[in-house]
């Protein structure tokens, strides 16, 4: 053998120890396992590493020893060992197909079997391998080096040996195959080149013995491979066994905490059950009383789950709830509510005995156990007696006092509640001061059951000073011991007391409820909860009363002036028509200011208000108090004589113009000195007035008349007013319906120079009437003005202008001026009048200067910047702005140069005054005003020559008027226009 260790024998050496290592750590294994499954497979395991080592070890000493019966000595440790390694591999295997329970009789057959071949290879000279040796023959080998091998011939030890493997390694295969439901199928294949490869390696043996070939002993290596297999799927188990083992730690600890939790819930709900403020119980389902609360022992005064043990079903039953219907609830509500029911001190219902009178309310549980099966009933009884008590009384208080109020509900109140609380003395009564001492004054005194005269209750020193002090109070006994110097309870001999005070919005103490009697009181704190609720309610009844004073103030009570109003005015005529004592003769005067608007738009309303306050304050002077005095609203007063007698007209007449005479008289508010002055409106009812609503209206009609004919006058109301009112509502009807059926015309009429020639034309509308003909416009222009339908109409005329304009253009007809249209006051304060009338004069397309809108002083001057902002738009748009009746307005000569205007007209009255006078100063001032400001002068009205001639001379250069054109239908002006240009012509022809 040479000096160096050959790299084959050192793997011998390795395996052997591996091997070892692999033998001892699983005999380890085999001799601590808890499961006999784990003994069965780790002690084959541990007898194929030892006996691999030792098989390994007895080889690589084979080939390296000098000595004949050394090798012989080595072959036959080498055949023990691989004996018990392939018979160890074969229990391997049958352990993994039987899962570690091996039958006894197969584990015989291998001990049998291995106890048999290591008894023979004991016997044999030398070994099973061999029957005869020859020689120790040494061999080269590129892997040993030069190894010594026995020569001989393999006799019939040998053959029975390799047999018996071949059937150990054919039976693995056949376990192996059955174990693949167990082990999984990639280890069933990975063990099946394992058996392959030792197979191989077994019979390789064998044909080393026969001397075929030259090599070395392989199933040591084979098993070695095998083991490296099996440690690396053991390490790799065992590190999977361990992430499990660490889960299923964790799980377990997961487990431990919910069940720590579970406990520490359950340790709570035990404790909510044995401190909950109700009797709680632990029924079964047959109601016999399992677990009682602390609750339940006091109210019970013992443990109704010892014997005698309560049947709370039983106890159901008997108060007349079924067991069926207990089952049925639960069932399908999860829960059973039944009561209150009354039960009385020593008398049982079945075990269950109570110490005192109680009502008592039981509520039903279910308590499922974890396949949701009713298994249990919870028993919870609660003493509502004292809620009883105070529904008794709130259904007492609702009965008794629900239909009454004021004092009614007040009697009715201390009476219930003395029965109520059966004692002797109920008052209720507010905080008064009475002759300058600080007193109860009763609103209802109860005694005995009877009510009592009201009477007024010394506050100080008194049981009723605490209540107002301290909201409530109580004495159950020795009343009097306590407030020994208080008359009213020495004087009614009372004990003790209860009382609760009333408060008002400001929670300010404002009366009390108070109980007495003459006996000491037990149940205070009861007694008390029924006077706070029956203090609720009176203290709402007495909101109530305050706040309907205050709401009768507020409906029948001018805040500003302190007068009745027209709701109170409406009622006292009502009264007058319908009383019984309704005088014969009564009078209705309506007072309405004269200025007063004028006044608080320049002064503001605080001075208004002022002035309405001295005004009312002097007709109640002047009236005294025969009269009732009201207003109606805004700056209007009313007043209703009665019984006027004979001679009511003179008397009435006589009493307006006293009012007229105070009206007129100053009023001075702080600086300023104010004159008003009235108009009055009149009606004498029930001779000109039979209803209120006639009397009111009539009043209206007179006061309208009144108005008409100038401020500061009077007018008392006669049937013909009536007659005129109802022909203006016919006009007001009458007009709306002509807007809608086209009953409006426009006529033309025509303005000439002082040479005659046609300068232009002012629209005029005229109404035809389908049953009353043509209606002036001085009749039915200021209707529409006072009903707002003068807007459209003035939108018609401007419309129906517009479009003859255009007509006469397309038409050629030869009219060559422009075309004025009026336009009221209430048209032009609309904020949409500018953009209205350019979007119709551009609708049309007819050219803006050739309209003309004549604008009167009074719309003009209403709001001065307004005005001047409107007329600048449509000057810039091209219309001519003109002044209409200039001269019978209001301050126009201050504003004029301000006004953005092209034309002035001169008002036909101011014209009419040149038919007699040849020199008229105002009119020559107007025109010359105009002229000097640069303005087209027109003057209306035009109808003699004597006015022309005097109008030419003063400066007027442009004329209207029925001198040279009636106003004519638009088929009669367009007539006029051509007879007028073939006129013209015809002239011009003359010689």
């Amino acid at each position: 053998m040479s000096e160096t260790l050959p790299w084959v024998m050192f793997l011998f050496y390795i395996t052997t120890g591996y091997l070892s290592v692999v033998g001892l750590t699983s005999g380890a294994i085999a001799v601590t396992a808890y499961s006999l499954h784990n003994r069965f497979i780790y002690t084959p395991v541990a007898l194929m590493g030892l006996s691999g080592a030792g098989y390994q070890l007895a080889t690589a000493y084979y080939y390296q020893t000098n000595a004949e019966a050394a090798a012989i000595t080595a072959l036959i440790w080498q055949t023990d060992f691989a004996s018990i390694m392939l018979l160890s591999t074969g229990f391997y295997f049958a352990a993994l197909r039987y899962r570690g329970h091996v039958p006894g009789y197969l584990t015989f057959l291998f001990v049998l079997a291995l106890l048999m071949l290591l008894v023979a290879n004991r016997a044999s000279d030398f070994s099973l391998h061999f029957a005869d040796v020859a020689t120790l023959t040494k061999y080269p080998n590129p892997w040993l080096g030069s190894y010594g091998a026995l020569q001989g011939e393999p006799g019939g030890g040998s053959w029975l040996w390799h047999i018996a493997m071949g059937i150990t390694l054919l039976a693995s295969f056949w376990w192996n195959f059955h174990s693949r439901a167990v082990i999984g199928p990639a280890k069933v294949f990975t063990q099946f080149l394992f058996l392959f490869l030792l197979i191989a390696t077994v019979y390789s043996s064998l044909s080393l013995d026969l001397g075929i070939w030259n090599g070395i002993y392989l199933p040591g290596f084979a098993l070695t491979a095998f083991m490296l297999w099996f440690c690396i799927g053991f390490t790799l188990e065992a590190a999977r066994n361990s992430r499990q083992l660490r889960r299923r730690e964790r799980e377990m600890e997961a487990e431990i905490q919910e069940r720590r939790k579970a406990e520490d819930k359950l340790e709570r709900l035990s404790q909510v059950f044995m401190q909950a403020p109700a009797a709680t119980h632990i029924i079964d389902l047959n109601g016999r009383t399992l677990q009682v609360n602390d609750e339940s022992l006091r109210l019970l005064r013992r443990d109704v789950s010892a014997p005698p043990r309560v049947n709370f079903i039983t106890v159901l039953e008997m108060l007349g709830v079924s067991k069926e219907q207990i089952l049925q609830d639960i069932a399908e509500k999860s829960r059973g509510e039944y009561g209150p029911f009354f039960l009385v001190a020593g008398m049982p219902v079945d075990a269950l005995y109570l110490a005192r009178d109680a009502w008592l309310k039981f509520k039903l549980y279910p308590i499922y156990n974890h396949e949701r099966e009713l298994q249990e009933i919870v028993v919870r009884m609660e003493d509502v007696t004292d809620q009883q008590f105070v529904e008794n009384a709130i259904k007492t208080i609702s009965m008794a006092v629900s239909t009454e109020i004021g004092h009614a509900f007040f009697n009715q109140f201390t009476i219930h509640l003395a029965k109520l609380l059966n004692k002797k003395f109920v008052f209720i009564g507010l905080k008064k001061f009475v002759e300058g001492r600080m007193t109860i004054q009763t609103l209802a005194v109860s005694a005995n059951g009877e009510l009592m005269d009201n009477v007024n209750i010394e506050l100080i020193n008194s049981p009723s000073e605490k209540v107002l002090k301290e909201g409530s109070y109580a004495i159950p006994r020795q009343a009097q011991r306590e407030f020994p110097d208080n008359p009213f309870l020495r004087n009614l001999g009372l004990e003790s007391f209860v009382g609760s005070a009333m408060v008002d919005v400001n929670n300010e103490p404002i009366g009390l409820i108070a109980v007495l009697d003459d006996k000491p009181m037990d149940n205070v704190k009861q007694m008390l909860e029924v006077v706070n609720i029956f203090v609720s309610r009176a203290s709402t009844e007495l909101h109530r009363l305050e706040a309907e004073q205050r709401i009768r103030k507020m409906a029948y009570e001018d805040h500003l002036t302190g007068l009745p109003n027209r709701s109170a005015l409406n009622e006292h005529v009502i009264h007058l028509l319908q009383g019984e004592d309704a005088p014969e003769t009564c009078a209705f005067i309506q007072i309405d200011l004269d200025h007063f608007k004028t006044i608080n738009d320049a002064l503001g309303h605080d001075v208004g208000d002022e002035v309405l306050r001295r005004i009312s304050a002097r007709l109640r002077q002047v009236l005294g108090d025969d009269a009732f005095l009201a207003r109606l609203g805004g700056d209007e007063f009313a007043v209703v004589l009665r019984h006027l007698g004979p001679g009511a007209e003179l008397f009435l007449t006589r009493t307006i113009q006293q009012l007229i005479a105070s009206m007129e008289q100053p009023v001075q508010v702080g600086d300023h000195v104010l004159d008003l002055g009235c108009t009055i409106g009149a009606v004498l009812f029930p001779e000109f007035a039979t209803s209120v609503l006639d009397v009111f209206r009539n009043a209206d009609i007179a006061l309208n008349k009144a108005k008409g004919s100038g401020r500061g006058g009077y007018q008392l109301f006669t049937p013909e007013m009536h007659d005129s009112v109802s022909h203006r509502l016919a006009l007001e009807h009458g007009l709306r319906a002509a807007l809608a059926n086209d009953e409006f015309h426009v006529f033309y009429q025509a303005q000439v120079d002082g040479e005659g020639n046609l300068m232009g034309a002012e629209a005029l509308i005229r109404w035809r009437h389908p049953d009353q003909g043509w209606i002036s416009p001085a009749e039915f222009i200021p209707v529409a003005e006072e009903t707002g339908l003068i807007n459209g109409i003035g939108q018609w005329v401007l419309r129906a202008a517009l479009t003859h304009r255009k007509q006469w253009a397309e038409r050629r007809i030869p009219f060559y001026g422009h075309l004025s249209v009026n336009v009221s006051p209430w048209e032009f304060a609309r904020p949409d009048f500018v953009s209205a009338t350019v979007e119709a004069v551009e609708k049309l397309q007819v050219p803006p200067s050739h309209i003309t809108l004549e604008v009167t002083e009074s719309a003009l001057l209403t709001d001065i910047q307004d005005t001047i902002t409107k007329l600048s738009q449509l000057r810039r748009f091209g219309m001519t702005i003109a002044l209409d009746d200039f001269g019978t307005g209001y301050s126009s000569l201050a504003y004029l140069r301000d006004l953005p205007l092209d034309i002035l007209k001169v008002d036909k009255t101011f014209v009419d005054t040149l038919a007699t006078n040849a020199h008229e100063p105002l009119v020559e001032s107007m025109i010359a005003i105009g002229r000097n400001m640069g303005l087209q002068v027109v003057a209306e009205g035009v109808e003699t020559q004597v006015q022309l001639e005097r109008l030419k001379a003063m400066g007027c250069n442009v004329f209207q008027g029925y001198l040279f054109s009636r106003p004519m239908a638009e088929a009669d002006f367009v007539q006029w226009l051509i007879q007028r240009e073939a006129d013209a012509r015809e002239l011009k022809q003359l010689p």
